[in-house]
């Protein structure tokens, strides 16, 4: 099988409801999707985008680098892996240009082989695992809790076991009247009343996106351990910061923005208990796979999210989460459906909590024309 074009096009696809983090309000989600065409009639899909919060022209600079590697996939595939290995070193643009470019030569070759993509990421045979699903948890990103409180009782009633809420917000809209005592028991408010909501026995996770100083990190997490709190993803942003709230605090701490790349990942291993793994920030499913491995053999334990994709890239993030270890945390893949479209002919099925897995080869998933016709702009093809 030979790889004969790479061809790409931009999305920009609107969010259900505006989605709000510690960082600011999105209101679409823009991207890119890309193709692989090969010699033997068979085609991989994949998908490049940077974070929510980054600008919608950021994505220029991805589509200059699925330019580049591209022409290095169809000219000189026998040096791929050297050109692979820049872009895995590069920023976060090349990185996700390579995740696209990696996730639709792996998708082309595993529906090739007539076998998962997870099979060749994990090298088990899927029919022996006796795995059909993985479990994920419901996001909660509303600013104002009387909504967030709401969309946790949806999420219990559809049989999710973990709920993840943003927190951190108070701490993005500054108020000369609010020190950080009061900042603090804002957030204690915020958690007390999910919890209640949600009763004893759900998962609760909280995630900050990197909004709190240290020593905020610290109060409010010491004041959120009563609510049993599963854990907490990055407190703070700054990676020595996290290891010395992770070590006052009895609360697990979670890396994620931290682990941008291979480097960063090294120093989150030994910062935090839990390893948060975007193959679209590490620059593909392979890296992920290799990183959450490294994390394992170091103590720690793994959990794959999205960076908020269409159902391409929730399908590839779905494909390395059920290659991994069970960890007993939930994945958090349930975010397509914030978005107007996921792109796909058959959306990812979730079932009481459980995502499914597609039955067919490669990605298991397939791009809906009349989805692709109306958010996708045109089509640009790199050849030989």
């Amino acid at each position: 099988m030979r790889i004969t074009s790479i061809a790409f096009a931009r999305y920009r696809i609107p969010f259900v409801t505006p989605y709000e983090t510690a960082h600011g309000r999105v209101t679409h989600r823009v991207g890119n999707i890309v193709r692989a065409l090969t010699d033997v009639g068979v085609e991989g899909l994949g998908e490049a985008a940077l974070d929510p919060s980054a600008p919608e022209s950021a994505s220029d600079a991805i589509e200059t680098h699925l330019r580049a590697l591209g022409l290095h996939v169809v000219q000189d595939a026998v040096r791929l892996d050297e050109a692979m290995e820049k872009y895995l070193q590069g920023d976060e643009a090349m990185r996700a240009a390579n995740c696209a470019i990696e996730t639709a030569i792996a998708d082309a070759g595993s529906r090739w082989a007539g076998v998962p993509l997870r099979t060749m990421l994990s090298g088990r045979d899927p029919s022996a695992t006796g795995i059909t699903g993985v479990p994920i948890n419901a996001t909660i990103a509303h600013r104002r809790t009387e909504e967030a409180a709401s969309a946790a009782l949806l999420a219990r009633a559809s049989g999710f076991g973990t709920i993840k809420l943003k927190v951190g917000m108070e701490s993005s809209i500054p108020s000369p009247q609010a020190g950080r005592g009061q900042g603090v028991g804002s957030e204690v408010a915020r958690v007390r009343t999910i919890r209640e909501v949600i009763g004893p026995d759900m998962t609760l996770r909280l995630d900050a996106n990197g909004a709190w100083d240290e020593a905020t990190a610290i109060e409010a997490i010491r004041a959120l351990e009563p609510f049993d709190i599963e854990l907490i993803e990055q407190p703070v942003a700054d990676i020595d910061a996290l290891a010395r709230v992770r070590e006052a605090v009895t609360m697990r701490v979670a890396a994620d923005e931290s682990v941008s790349d291979f480097a960063a990942a090294e120093r989150a291993i030994h910062a935090a208990d839990i390893i948060v793994l975007k193959p679209m920030r590490l620059g593909g499913p392979t890296v992920a796979r290799y990183l959450a491995q490294y994390a394992n053999g170091s103590g720690l334990d793994t959990f794959v999210t999205t960076t908020i994709d269409t159902g391409i890239g929730t399908a590839m993030a779905l494909q390395v989460a059920a290659a991994l270890p069970d960890a007993g945390l939930a994945h958090g893949l349930a975010t397509a459906s914030l978005l107007e479209s996921d792109l796909l002919v058959t959306p990812l099925q979730v079932e009481r909590g459980v995502m499914r897995l597609p039955t067919g080869p490669g990605l298991g998933v397939e791009l809906d024309s009349a989805a692709a016709a109306k958010y996708l702009g045109p089509w640009q093809e790199v050849t030989a």
